[in-house]
């Protein structure tokens, strides 16, 4: 469930961390970037309304903000799920904020002789990397077991629906838009009427996809070449890492839980 929380006034003025950014300062970097691409920009409210949207599910806090004396909404978000939001915008824009975004998540470089002055920052600092490790030491625990488990499921030529129909909950029949949609395949059928001749686009080739081929003869026709889209291992991985993340085309009869094989994991609450 979506957890909204409102506050008047916000910290207004297009607020950004290492892990945060409000709608604001995206907005104005999406504009910023589709200026340069020769786009239209878009209004504060088409975008919080694209926001929510792709956010659905997610916690995320809404604030109150005042602009050109007019009151605004204005979400706060993580930066992974800002890199989401950017996700929907034209591939040039795309590429434009993600490289920002990304490097928004870089840590700012520490000043080592303050800290060192500073006995309480100091000793901050050692308890969240003591916590830290131990989260990771859990987390590699889980990753470990994981893998295990989908190299045992990894079937070479194994293909992205026949892979998701081991994970529980995934819509199988609309894997392959999902696919399309992450620029992991492509569409050769140019006639929207007919069944999709998906292809390996050039992002995912041999990096998450290869393909199949396959000579077939139909009776009284000519040989052609059939291309099937199959997962690497690397792919599977990717697969299952997206899958744990919640950004997967799920079920609406699906029960909330996550597993694969006969390994089950329950994600932690957001």
């Amino acid at each position: 469930m979506k957890n909204e929380i409102t506050f008047s006034p916000p910290p207004f003025g297009g607020a950004v961390s290492t892990q945060s950014i409000d709608s604001q300062k995206l907005l104005q970097m999406v504009n910023d970037a589709r200026k340069e691409c020769g786009e239209k920009p878009i209004r504060n409210n088409d975008f919080v309304a694209r926001i929510k949207d792709e956010l659905e599910g997610e916690t995320y806090e809404i604030f109150v903000g005042q602009k050109n004396g007019a009151e605004i909404e204005i979400v706060d978000m993580q930066i992974k799920q800002a890199l989401r939001v950017a996700a929907r915008e034209s591939k040039a824009v795309r590429r434009s904020l993600v490289d920002k975004l990304e490097d928004m998540q870089s840590p700012a470089p520490v000043d080592a002789m303050r800290l060192l002055s500073d006995p309480v920052t100091l000793r901050g600092l050692l308890m969240n990397f003591s916590e830290d490790n131990q989260r990771l030491t859990g987390e590699n625990q889980q990753l470990n077991a994981t893998v295990e488990s989908l190299e045992r499921h990894f079937t070479k030529g194994m293909t992205i629906p026949a892979f998701c129909k081991g994970l529980n909950g995934v819509n199988v029949s609309k894997m392959m838009w999902w696919a399309f949609e992450r620029e992991w395949v492509y569409n050769e059928q140019r006639d929207p009427e007919k069944d999709p001749r998906w292809r390996v686009a050039s992002y995912a080739r041999d990096k998450y996809l290869t393909e199949d081929k396959t000579q077939v003869t139909p009776h009284g026709m000519e040989t052609f070449t059939r291309f099937s889209p199959v997962l690497l291992e690397k792919g599977c991985h990717r697969l299952y890492q997206l899958y744990m993340k919640g950004e997967l085309p799920m079920k609406k009869s699906w029960n909330g839980e996550y597993s694969h094989d006969k390994a089950i994991y329950t994600p932690e609450a957001k």
